[in-house]
């Protein structure tokens, strides 16, 4: 396990522990506050004793694997006794939502850890301890006592667990560090070692190289191939010459050097003769490197290691001696791999007391030379190019192996990395060791810190008990209470004070409640009188914000009380005067003195409505100014029947001059003019249909006034639909000019109506005029009776329907209203006082019967008399 997965384990367990044997205690000390019934208790402290057992044994390191059985069995058990307790919890619902958040997470935590997911199961397991803890916090703050104790015991518990936490942040870390330098350690020994290769290839070399020109045959093979002159052949067979010569020479070393290697002959970077077990490629890349251009360079030896870059590299020390032959300087290579034999010689002599301890040569690419156990490939190049580019901290915990790597640096530069591994375990197991002593002193700390808290609570609750006793016959009347408590602390000056305390409100109570009850009724009365205005009233503080806010004000402002009281006035309340200019500021200072003005308030929506606005001062007991009160009148009602009154006598004067303008035109014609009996008659006509629209006009005005007082006086019968209908179509017929046509339909099976005839022939009149007014174009006037229910009954439905301009679908409604017309204009296209729907609807109503109106502007209206069947 890695360092931070062993610090997560160690505090989750502890946390869990801690909080299991501080809920423990609280169930044994004060039961009664946690839950009701012996078996929800059993399940409780059964339970946290079942999981605080299983936190001691798996944190304590007693039992390591935390999948074993009596661990599981343990964990299991718990969460399933604890699920028994929120049936019968006591300490509030927030309580049992954070008992339950406890004992849900521990079940997760379960599942996480049976899954091989531990990380995710320790959190999960401090999740529930976090739950399980909140829980009985909670619980605490029913009882002074317990509060004590648990906020004492919560503080020394969270004290103790961080400082545990804080040991083993430091213990990891120290034990890791020590690992760390002891392997570096070896690791860099190892690497100055591998440096070293490269001293005894130039002994080798050296003396090589210094024997060379005399050995047998060697002095005539070099004279050739130093020849310039010579024939290919002859420099083949100079080169055969000196491999042999360079294999002996070989051979003669091993005893003196086992480890030597190829030797390669080098002339102008070019491979004249090379010993078996080097490629010709990486003995001509050897022939080209940096060493023996050096070499050449300087006419003196040197020494390096060196990596091919073949498919299989190979890290090579190396030394390059020059000889000299004539003018001629060849170089001689000396080479010695470091290989797996090479490394297992090493390994042999270090460490072997360590199991599974491993050697690893790598570049940045591949691993060069390696014996014991290996980490995975990934981890050691991971390591070898962090140890390579120089990072400062290049060491990892991977797949259960810790691994350290130091640089191999011959020259200028390094080439490769050696790294040591072993097992994780190595470290993981000293670590366990401290913890395991580290969370033995951190139980032993927390449960003298539970038996202290729990002293401190007791010793404190005693006394607040008794005054808490006292405290609730106070509050349940009992105003003869005392507490009682003769003692010299704190909590004996507080019981004097308390009985005090009952002696002045004893004495207190009466003029108390009368006070009260005097208030009561002020308020009460105020209250209704303010809250049955019709005029919105609001109060603002000296501050500027809202203090009242009546029921007319919500109405008028379109805001609630509760979203206006206690907020500034300018964000509720905006009153602009007519001129344009911004009011509110005026509502936010103080009165001094008493204005009136009008306005117009704007409200949320927008909408601007004129009110007239009052302002006074309001006054505190010293006569001081701590507010401000206005009152609010809505002004659209009075503007409304002002316009209303405007129209309606333009309406009016309007109709009565119609008629009487061909009256007297036609009058004065017959005064003044000598005419004949054939005008007479037409003009006599023309009088008689100007009179008649006069005495329609008086017939309206007299029969609405007679509606309005309630003075509507019935005369029913029963009345066929059709022969109403056929009167109406009867009389309109004579009336009609030719653009216009009148006809009726009725269903088959229409039954009789009982109402008052005249009054219904006189309402479809209305709608018959209307008609015929709003079709200037002419057209065909349908009249229909026809038979349907509207979830009452029965009703007969009589519809006048034409084709003319139609009604705008916003108008609609307003078309009802009396002396509404559809454009109140003196320039108007369409006569009429805007009474005559009106007065067809308070027809119908009286009848009980319903008056609808359906349009389509430019195709033309129909407006429906729904009637009541009576069987």
């Amino acid at each position: 396990m890695s360092t931070a997965g062993a610090q997560l384990q160690f505090g989750a367990e502890f946390a869990v522990f801690l909080v299991a044997l501080a809920g423990l205690s609280f169930v044994l000390l004060r039961a009664e506050l946690l839950v009701e019934g012996a078996l929800q208790r059993f399940g409780l402290a059964a339970g946290l004793g079942c999981i605080g057992a299983s936190a001691f044994l798996h944190g304590s390191l007693v039992v390591d694997n935390p999948n074993s059985a009596q661990l599981v069995g343990l964990r299991v058990a718990g969460v399933v006794l604890l699920a028994i307790a929120p049936m019968g919890w006591r300490a509030g619902e927030a309580g049992k939502l954070w008992l339950w958040a406890g004992i849900v997470a521990l079940a997760l935590s379960e599942a996480a850890l049976r899954g091989d997911s531990p990380t995710l199961g320790n959190w999960l397991r401090v999740a529930g301890a976090l739950g399980l803890g909140a829980a009985f916090l909670g619980a605490g703050r029913h009882s002074i006592p317990t509060r004590v104790a648990a906020s004492s015991a919560a503080m020394l518990l969270a004290v103790v667990l961080a400082v545990a936490l804080a040991l083993s942040v430091v213990i990891s870390n120290n034990v890791e560090r020590e690992a760390i330098r002891r392997f570096s350690a070896e690791a860099g020994a190892e690497a100055d070692v591998a440096e070293g290769q490269g001293a005894q290839a130039l002994t080798d070399a050296t003396f090589i190289a210094s024997g060379l020109p005399r050995a047998t045959g060697a002095s005539d093979a070099l004279g050739t191939l130093s020849d310039d002159g010579a024939t290919d052949e002859q420099k083949q067979n100079a080169a055969s010459q000196m491999t042999s010569v360079l294999t002996l020479f070989g051979s003669t070393f091993k005893e003196i050097d086992p480890r030597i290697g190829p030797l390669v002959l080098v002339r102008n970077g070019a491979v004249l003769a090379a010993t078996d077990g080097l490629s010709a490629a990486d003995a001509i890349q050897l022939a080209g490197g940096d060493v023996v251009t050096q070499a050449t360079a300087a006419v003196k030896p040197r020494q390096s290691l060196f990596v091919t870059n073949g498919a299989e590299p190979r890290l090579f020390a190396i030394a390059a001696t020059p000889v000299g032959v004539g003018d001629v300087t060849f170089v001689l290579v000396v080479t010695s791999q470091l290989d797996d034999s090479y490394l297992q010689e090493h390994l042999t002599r270090s460490n072997t007391e360590i199991a599974g301890y491993g050697l690893t040569i790598a570049t940045r690419e591949a691993v060069l030379a390696h014996t014991g156990e290996q980490p995975s490939l990934a981890a050691t190049l991971d390591v070898s190019r962090r140890t390579l580019d120089g990072a400062t901290n290049p060491n990892i915990d991977s797949g259960g192996r810790f691994l350290v790597g130091r640089s191999i640096v011959p020259a200028e530069s390094a080439v490769a990395a050696v790294m040591v591994s072993v097992p994780s375990g190595f470290v993981a197991g000293t670590r366990e060791d401290l913890f395991r002593l580290l969370f033995v002193v951190a139980l032993i700390a927390t449960l003298v810190a539970l038996v202290l808290a729990a002293i401190v609570g007791e010793r404190i609750g005693s006394g607040l008990r008794r005054l808490t006793v006292a405290a609730g016959q106070l509050q349940g009347g009992d105003l003869h209470a005392s507490a009682g408590l003769a003692t010299e602390d704190e909590l004996g000056v507080l019981s004097v004070a308390f009985d005090s305390m009952t002696d002045s409100i004893r004495g207190m109570t009466a003029d108390l409640r009368q006070a009260a009850q005097d208030e009561a009724e002020l308020r009460g009365r105020l209250e209704a009188v303010v809250g049955g205005m019709t005029e919105a009233l609001f109060a603002v503080n000296e501050n500027g914000e809202i203090t009242d806010f009546n029921t007319a004000a919500e109405e008028l402002c379109d805001i609630p009380a509760r979203k206006a009281i206690g907020r500034p006035v300018r964000q509720i309340v905006r009153l602009v005067a007519p001129d344009g200019t911004d009011l509110t500021p005026r509502l936010e200072r103080p009165v001094l003195e008493e204005w009136s003005d009008g306005a117009s308030l704007v409200q949320p929506s927008g909408t601007e409505i004129p009110v007239a606005v009052s302002a006074g001062t309001l006054r505190g007991v010293d006569n001081e100014v701590v507010g401000s009160v206005f009152l609010m009148r809505d002004m659209r009602r009075e503007q409304e029947v002002e316009r209303m009154k405007t129209e309606f006598l333009a309406n009016i004067s309007h109709e009565l001059r119609t008629p009487l303008t061909p009256i007297k035109g036609y009058a004065g014609m017959l005064r003044n003019r000598t005419v004949d009996e054939k005008r007479v008659k037409e003009f006599a006509a023309e009088i008689e249909t100007g009179v008649d629209q006069l005495e329609r006009v008086v017939d309206q005005l007299v029969n609405f006034a007679t509606m309005v007082a309630g003075r509507l006086d019935l005369r029913t019968e029963p009345v066929k639909p059709k022969d109403v209908l056929d009167s109406a179509v009867s009389r309109w017929g004579q009336r009609l000019d030719d653009k216009h046509t009148i006809k009726r339909r009725v269903a088959r099976g229409v039954p009789t109506v009982v109402v008052d005839r005249r009054y219904l022939e006189q309402s479809l009149d209305e709608l018959i005029d209307n008609a015929v007014k709003y079709s200037p174009s002419g057209g065909n006037v349908l009249l229909t009776a026809t038979m349907s229910q509207n979830g009452k009954g029965d009703v007969v439905q009589l519809t006048v329907a034409d084709s003319g301009v139609g009604i705008a679908p916003e108008r609609i409604d307003a078309i009802f209203e009396d002396f509404s017309q559809g454009d109140a204009s003196a320039t108007r296209r369409f006569g009429g006082l805007g009474l005559g729907l009106a007065m067809v609807g308070r027809i119908v109503r009286a009848h009980g019967g319903d008056l609808k109106c359906t349009s389509v502007p430019g195709k033309g209206t129909q407006f429906t008399i729904s009637l009541p069947v009576t069987k």
